[in-house]
């Protein structure tokens, strides 16, 4: 085994901003920073410019797979950040045997298998079941359902998705300044507007809006922010239901990404993840380790100091108002690059 000439990322930075662009984007910098050469192969063309880094972009599925295939070297490490959706890239990198990094970072991904098309469910079972790949599972969830699948154990390991950010300078311009938020405020924050198969809000936004709306019957020093930077039906999805409980003048609905993170952690005392599902949330760690208190549901296995509680919205609320009279900060959560990169070096 040689040393590593790159890592070849197949994925995306922002936009779309997203736990899992995020991720992306601070193990590139953190892969840069230790010395190492870094490719991004993207479908989607990134407004965020990483100095160093060769960013190869196209829509076009066989552009990105020619050059990956083409500008191949022996000793390239590929990281797939992409689920199923590169799964003819990855068989053919497996039949040049190439070395081969997967991380799954969504708990629905045996769901999202169900939705492929019956030649792609094909090609996931054969390198499954053939393929020299490693995974990186974001939880033991996603291990779980990585070894159901057919995956052996023993390419499989747990890694949470968290990369600590590095803090940037105040940004003068950001659209924080101009806002004021309520003595207590509450972030609650998705990617999208996501709604599943059975019709249910991925995310919570829905129990979120009855949440305050309840909370506003106890106190009227709460407030909540709502972070939803990549969906244009945010004002009638969220709005909408904030104005019909009569709770919109305590609510700051924000619809852009944020650039400056830091600036809106120093601005919230607590962060709501009322998600239905989920595999590891980037930001709930990043609240945990701004001691911003986190209450999230219990439908899966969250971070250690995690407010875990059932789903529904009385639970939320009882949280919330216990949370806030405790003034309890979190527990400050660990940076998991190491691990990533312990495991790229089991593959030298």
């Amino acid at each position: 085994m040689g040393v590593v000439n790159a890592i070849v990322i197949i994925g995306f930075i922002p936009p779309p901003y997203g736990g899992v662009s995020v991720h992306i984007l601070r193990l590139i910098s953190k892969l840069l920073q230790s010395g190492k050469k870094c490719t991004l192969i993207t479908s989607v063309k990134p407004s965020t410019i990483v100095c160093g880094v060769q960013v190869k972009y196209s829509k076009c599925w066989v552009n990105r797979y020619m050059y990956a295939l083409l500008n191949r070297r022996r000793n390239n490490i590929y990281h797939f950040h992409t689920m199923w959706n590169d799964i003819l890239l990855m068989l053919v990198l497996c039949l040049l045997k190439a070395k081969i990094v997967s991380t799954m970072h969504d708990n629905m991904l045996y769901a999202k298998f169900t939705m492929l098309k019956q030649w792609k469910k094909w090609l996931v079972k054969i390198a499954i079941r053939y393929g020299n790949v490693h995974y990186i599972a974001v939880s033991e969830g996603v291990k779980n359902t990585l070894v159901d699948m057919g995956v052996e154990s023993n390419k499989v390991c747990v890694i949470p998705a968290y990369i600590k950010s590095i803090s940037i300078a105040d940004n003068k311009d950001s659209i924080l300044h101009n806002v004021t938020m309520c003595k207590h405020s509450i972030l609650v924050y998705g990617w999208k507007i996501a709604i599943n198969a059975e019709g249910l809000d991925v995310y919570g936004f829905d129990v979120a809006a009855k949440v305050m709306g309840k909370v506003c019957t106890t106190r009227d020093d709460i407030g909540m922010v709502f972070l939803v930077p990549n969906c244009l039906e945010t004002d009638r999805y969220i709005a909408s239901r904030l104005e019909k409980l009569g709770v919109m003048h305590k609510c700051i609905v924000i619809k852009e990404p944020i650039q400056d993170m830091d600036m809106l952690y120093a601005k919230i005392q607590l962060y709501l993840r009322p998600t239905i599902t989920d595999g590891d949330s980037v930001m709930l760690r990043e609240c945990l380790e701004y001691g911003i208190p986190v209450i999230a549901s219990n439908l899966v296995k969250r971070p250690e100091g995690t407010i875990a509680v059932e789903h529904c919205v009385d639970s939320y609320v009882n949280a919330i108002l216990s949370a806030l009279d405790s003034g309890n900060k979190a527990i400050p959560q660990r940076d998991h690059y190491q691990l990533i990169e312990k495991c790229y070096e089991k593959m030298q």
